[in-house]
């Protein structure tokens, strides 16, 4: 039979404890907590036949409002519980649900480990927004991003979908944003689709990137070298918008004769049409003169 792996707790500072002695010198107050509400400190203790301990904790309620206090009587850990000793126990508890759910899908703990700064709805993602975080991380569902984002870095998980309120596409690099492991909203992605399109067809022109030649660009600061390549930007998209016309000049001419009406003026077989009257009319006789006519000039 195969020996039973046992994992240990992390307490403070990231230590990893494995005995009661080492539980008690780097206790952890919020972490103590979070693993009696997920069950893991029974399981440590019972891993480990503390049948004693173990049995003191199972008598503990979760729903007791000196549950820490409990937790360090059970376990004979000698911490103080004074006034200080704030803990939130909801948020305990929401947090760590969040975690169990998150770890179905992740088990990179440099996202476990910023679990305050993953969103999990979109009224978590506007906390997170208000609060000029950095770095977000999106879980599954969808979200919308106001288009006045800038430096911050997105990063989806289990494949959110994130909708964009603007309309046109925005310039990622140049408002320092990077996004990641998301789809975006059929809106947004319409406009990328949209954008793209008018690119590729444009005129049939293809896009040239800016690059100065070296001799400038070594006199250029780097706010220059910036204005320079928007400048490029703006003169190559406003001179792929001009279209021209190689027949322009034929257009007027055509528009003359038209309107001159000529068609009436010129008659290419006026003695055809002659005889074909004379035919459609029974008028044969006629018509043979004037096919004899026509054959004599």
């Amino acid at each position: 039979m195969a020996k039973k792996i046992k994992f240990p707790l992390e307490m403070k500072d990231g230590n990893k404890v494995r005995t009661i002695e080492e539980f008690r010198k780097y206790f952890d107050a919020e972490k103590a907590v979070v693993y009696f509400l997920n069950g893991k400190l029974l399981g440590w203790l019972e891993d480990r036949h503390y049948d004693n301990y173990y049995k003191s904790v199972c008598e503990i309620d979760s729903k007791d409002d000196n549950l820490l206090q409990m937790i360090c009587e059970a376990l004979d850990v000698d911490y103080c519980i004074d006034d200080s000793t704030e803990l939130d126990l909801k948020k305990i508890e929401k947090n760590n649900k969040k975690l169990e759910k998150i770890k179905q899908y992740v088990d990179d703990n440099r996202i476990l480990d910023r679990l305050d700064y993953i969103a999990m709805n979109q009224k978590e993602l506007d906390k997170l927004l208000k609060e000029s975080c950095s770095e977000i991380y999106l879980f599954e569902k969808s979200f919308v991003l106001p288009s006045t984002i800038s430096n911050i870095k997105i990063i989806g998980v289990n494949n959110p979908t994130l909708e964009i309120e603007s309309d046109s596409v925005i310039d990622f690099v140049d408002r320092n944003v990077t996004i990641s492991g998301v789809k975006f909203g059929s809106d947004y992605q319409k406009i990328i689709d949209d954008y793209n399109y008018e690119l590729e067809h444009r005129n049939d022109k293809k896009h040239h990137s800016y690059k100065p030649s070296n001799r400038l660009d070594i006199r250029l600061s780097d706010q220059d070298r910036k204005q320079s390549q928007k400048l490029f930007d703006c003169l190559e998209k406003e001179l792929l918008d001009v279209k021209f016309d190689i027949d322009a000049g034929t257009h007027i001419l055509y528009e003359q004769m038209d309107k001159a009406d000529l068609y009436d003026a010129f008659d290419i077989d006026e003695i055809g049409r002659k005889q074909f009257e004379c035919m459609k009319n029974a008028h044969l006789d006629d018509a043979f003169q004037e096919f004899e006519s026509r054959n004599a000039n």
